[in-house]
């Protein structure tokens, strides 16, 4: 542990728990950084001047999960493509509740909507379905995610799975109305290209 090392009489480093705190004096910028790269400071840390730095946030409010996927690319009309979700969450105990909601167009399988699992400290949860379609279009699958905990009482959290189906190019077009500064109407069509 590195409490504190000045460095031309500009810097206070501090290493405090494998996290690394750079303090410039002169403009009172703090950096965090792990193995490199930039990261979240850990709730307060204490440094040698017993300054207090809060934790950078960057979740969502509601339950303290993180989701991921392994799904890239782009279905072809009728393909069954097996996708692995995985959720990260931070908490000791209790149970969590999964609903997927695939949107009209987009099949799912298994067929089962609802999941319950435990919550254990060292596993991850990770879930296999199979999606597919057999219209074009861009779909999503709606996951709903539900923790309770020590309080019994739900913590929430919605995450969605953009899928991809075919030929998802579309050409969309817009007819707004823009009013002029003199009061009259002046129309501007407009084309877009998207690839959703």
């Amino acid at each position: 542990m590195l409490d504190a090392l000045r460095m031309e009489s500009r810097a206070l480093i501090f290493l405090i728990s494998g996290v690394f705190a750079l303090t410039c004096q002169a403009s009172d910028q703090v950096y965090a950084g792990r193995s490199g790269f930039f990261a979240e400071l850990s709730d307060d840390i204490s440094v040698h001047s017993q300054e207090r730095f809060d934790q950078a946030r960057s979740r969502k409010t509601g339950a303290a999960v993180n989701f991921s996927h392994d799904y890239f690319g782009v279905l072809d009309i009728g393909e069954q493509r097996l996708v692995s979700l995985k959720f990260v969450e931070d908490y000791a105990s209790g149970k969590m509740l999964v609903n997927l909601s695939p949107q009209n167009g987009l099949l799912l399988e298994p067929v089962t909507r609802n999941y319950e699992f435990p919550i254990d400290s060292t596993d991850d949860i990770n879930l296999d379905v199979v999606l597919s379609s057999e219209t074009d279009g861009k779909y999503y699958l709606n996951i709903f995610v539900s923790v309770i905990g020590k309080a019994s009482t739900p913590i929430s959290r919605v995450f969605a799975l953009a899928v991809y189906v075919g030929d998802v190019t579309t050409d969309k077009k817009s007819n707004r109305t823009k009013i002029g500064a003199d009061g009259g109407i002046i129309l501007v069509p407009v084309i877009e290209k998207t690839r959703s």
